[in-house]
């Protein structure tokens, strides 16, 4: 089973995992999606660890630009804007905000 996530810091109010798991299972994917909700000031000691098992995550505020230290590539709307939101599990960060 895949595993996927949304990460950020005060995610509660988030529908995201509502939405993936819900079309997941609608067109029969093996995969997850959750919460990993990562305080500020452990952002980065926390975040390579908690990738690892995951097969590709979103990034929300306040660590869309946090992220970046953290990727082995970019695509080029993520380093024209300088932040990340979706990022693979070759640890490549894109931007789909724009």
């Amino acid at each position: 089973m895949k595993k996927y996530a949304i990460i950020g810091e005060h995610l509660g109010h988030t529908v995201s995992p509502v939405i993936y798991n819900t079309l997941f299972k609608r067109i029969k994917i093996d995969a997850t999606y959750g919460i990993i909700e990562i305080p500020k000031a452990n952002f980065d000691r926390d975040v390579e660890e908690m990738t690892k098992t995951l097969d590709g995550f979103n990034v929300t505020i306040p660590y869309k630009e946090m992220i970046l230290v953290h990727l082995k590539a970019f695509s080029d709307d993520a380093k024209s804007m300088m932040a990340v939101n979706t990022v693979d599990l070759s640890m490549t960060g894109f931007n789909t905000d724009w």
